[in-house]
């Protein structure tokens, strides 16, 4: 089996990452983890280079360079601590620091995310102030687009960002098709990728629970996924291996975006975007959408085999994936982490595709959590930000990559080899959406209660909401090509 193969040579590759790793950072008793750093020998060897090129090209004279955002997106202890995530983005900090000649300062904006449903603006506020005043306070601005970044753009407070040379889209470290995905009225201003720790912690995905596939005698689900086989219908044709009244459930749905996760995972979309970066909505659902909206309604509606929490009013305390209750869960891979301190053994799998002639398996990035880097239309050094941005976008692939799939994958001392290459599927094939992450008309979330069987009358209700979210497109793209005359 080609994908067992490639799994011993993964695990030797990420032996080997581990050894080279231990000789210049400390290992912590407490978690059992040891941390990222910098390999300097061949592995990274073409990343240090185009970050020293990107030095040399861009230079500055001891500046100190001012980033903004999240207090997430930054290292919480300045200094090797032993915790993969701090130690990963307080290496990637240091090595922009001595290369560029710079000091790193970041000012954390604690919350700035969705709280109880009210989001936190500090990042969009203190950027706000800037912009008026003129001072250009900031280098980089990181922010939730849902929160912050939606109301920077919306209030005319950043500048597009790409005409700048220091940028290459096309390479690994930004998110796949980053200009047709995050263009907008002609112009792109979000940076998204490698570079926010959101990247890795956004897109939606399947977890299966392995002694329960082995309990049923569930089919090899990875050789499933390499064959390109692994759809909406062959999940739900091997979950029937557990009964419908058995003790565990075939499939629980339990985070707020599953519905639409498996829409998006369908090749499925809200807006729409042409090559000249013009974003529609479409005013009516077409039948292949409904029909997969039906369809998975209808499959999951037998609620002995398929728990879905948001129709329940009072959802069971038992009903855990974590607690071995079910075969199979959807949830976000921020999730995966968490999960992998239990006690449980789980693989993970992306979202299925429609068919088998659709071409490639797509993941849902979850609206709440993609995150980015913007650059102030006040900035005081716009084309040194941008080059700050791709050698930090490079490096988070020599630190940050390495310790979330360390956290992903390493789970009661061993590590999952094979859900290593789901990983990589997953996050080269991440999938966005205006619609979601703006809210406009709230169409996402008539998307999300139609598939998970809470919404008969969604046909109709998108109609009205598609009108709603039409024409906040059109306020949105009036406003920027005002802006950018």
């Amino acid at each position: 089996m080609k994908t067992k193969i490639l799994a011993l040579i993964l695990a030797c590759v990420m032996t080997a990452l581990c050894l080279a790793a231990c000789s210049d950072k400390k290992s912590s008793e407490d978690t059992g983890t040891v941390s990222t750093t910098a390999n300097e020998s061949g592995e990274f060897a073409e990343i240090n280079e185009y970050v020293a090129s990107l030095a040399n090209d861009y230079p500055f004279s001891g500046d100190t360079f001012a980033v903004i955002g999240k207090d997430s997106d930054h290292c919480q202890d300045e200094e090797v601590t032993g915790n993969l995530e701090n130690d990963a983005l307080y290496n990637r900090m240091r090595e922009i620091e001595e290369t560029f000649g710079i000091t790193y300062s970041y000012k954390g904006i604690n919350g700035e995310n969705r709280d109880d449903g009210a989001p936190s603006m500090g990042v969009y506020e203190d950027v706000q102030t800037d912009v008026m005043s003129g001072l250009g306070a900031y280098d980089l601005i990181h922010s939730n687009i849902m929160v912050g970044g939606k109301e920077m753009l919306a209030s005319n407070l950043l500048q597009p960002v790409e005409g700048f040379s220091a940028l290459d889209f096309a390479q690994s470290w930004w998110i796949n098709d980053i200009e047709g995905q995050f263009g907008i009225g002609g112009h792109l201003y979000y940076l998204t990728g490698k570079i926010v720790t959101g990247h890795y912690e956004d897109p939606a995905c399947i977890l299966f629970n392995k002694q329960i596939a082995e309990n049923y005698n569930v089919p090899d689900l990875y050789e499933i996924v390499d064959a390109g086989e692994w759809t909406f219908d062959k999940m739900i044709e091997v979950s029937q291996a557990v009964p419908a009244n058995a003790d565990v459930y075939r499939l629980i749905m339990g985070n707020y975006e599953s519905g639409i996760g498996l829409y998006f995972g369908a090749g499925f979309s809200l807006c729409e975007v042409d090559e000249e970066g013009n974003i529609t909505l479409p005013s009516s659902l077409t039948n292949d959408k409904v029909d997969f909206i039906d369809k998975v309604a209808a499959a999951i509606d037998d609620q002995n085999a398929y728990y879905v929490s948001m129709r329940n009013p009072e959802p069971s305390e038992d009903v855990k994936f974590e607690e071995g209750a079910s075969l199979f869960t959807t949830v976000g891979m921020g999730a995966v982490s968490s999960l992998r301190e239990e006690e449980i053994e789980f693989g993970v799998l992306p979202t299925p595709k429609r068919n088998a002639e659709q071409k490639n398996y797509i993941s849902y990035s979850q609206a709440m959590s993609v995150c980015s880097y913007t650059i102030s239309k006040v900035a005081k050094n716009p084309e040194g930000s941008a080059a700050i941005a791709e050698a930090m976008a490079a490096l988070s692939e020599k630190y940050l990559e390495p310790a979330y799939y360390d956290k992903a994958l390493k789970g009661r001392g061993t590590y999952d080899m094979e859900s290593r290459e789901m990983l990589d599927l997953i996050y080269s094939t991440k999938k966005v959406d205006y619609a979601a992450t703006y809210q406009w008309g709230n169409v996402w979330e008539l998307i999300d209660d139609a598939i998970t069987g809470m919404n008969d009358n969604y046909v109709s209700g998108y109609a009205s909401s598609s009108r709603l979210a039409a024409n906040r497109i059109k306020q949105l793209i009036s406003r920027i090509e005002q802006d950018n005359k």
